[in-house]
């Protein structure tokens, strides 16, 4: 096998890894929250919308979100991530189209306020999925993943202005998320591979006391030291 060859397949596999995958759901994110930021002039007109009902809209959601999320960290530390992530991807993508359909200010409310936690489910615990995937290189994990964010919310006020180049107004790339939350693969399948399992953990710690030598002073009797725990 050729060189190039190689090296296409293992820049194949690095795009099809886990932790590429959840890069994308950072950047998707991202980019729909982008887009509709940058249309809430045209959600204003078209839905007849005063400055209260913006108000309410930017501000109730939050509430709910701050409200629920916090449980629901807790139980995507119970090795119910990929759930987690899988239900909020699905959540989001229900929350997207019913906002692109939305008539008027009580179903965007609704809209907004399943969404906002939705999202928490969605890329929060696919952020840490992502550090946890990546031992000993969290810097870089973080940093990619900032930067996976940085091109989404700017790519997402470009798409909106190329719909509305196109005629389509801001309803139709809403929806368009919506439909690509929901059958893009990126987090039905490929986030199960980025959490180790119980398994490869208790052999990677038998390994560790094998190769490792005996713990001496504090470290044998547990004081300071987690790893020995």
């Amino acid at each position: 096998m050729s060189r190039t060859s190689v090296n296409l397949q293992r820049r194949a596999a690095l795009i099809a890894s886990p932790a590429s995958l959840l890069l994308v759901i950072e950047f998707f994110d991202e980019l729909a929250f982008g887009l509709r930021e940058a249309a809430w002039p045209a959600i204003r007109t078209d839905l007849s919308l005063s400055y209260t009902q913006v108000g309410v809209l930017l501000a109730v959601p939050g509430i709910v979100s701050a409200v629920l999320e916090p449980p629901l960290a807790l139980f995507g530390d119970t090795g119910r991530r990929k759930a987690l992530i899988v239900t909020g991807g699905f959540l989001v993508a229900a929350t997207l189209l019913l906002s692109a359909g939305a008539p008027g200010f009580l179903w965007l409310l609704v809209a907004f306020s399943a969404l906002y936690p939705a999202s928490g489910m969605f890329v929060s615990t696919s952020q840490a999925a992502l550090m946890e995937a990546s031992p000993g290189d969290y810097d870089g994990a973080m940093a990619r993943w900032t930067l996976a964010g940085s091109v989404g919310v700017v790519a997402g006020p470009l798409a909106l202005a190329g719909a509305f180049a196109a005629g389509l107004g801001w309803r139709w790339p809403l929806a368009a998320m919506g439909v690509v939350a929901g059958v893009s693969p990126s987090w039905h399948g490929g986030t199960s591979r980025a959490r180790p399992s119980a398994r490869k953990k208790r052999r990677r710690w038998r390994n560790s006391r094998v190769s490792s030598p005996p713990p001496s002073g504090a470290a044998r009797r547990g004081d300071g030291c987690r790893c020995w725990r």
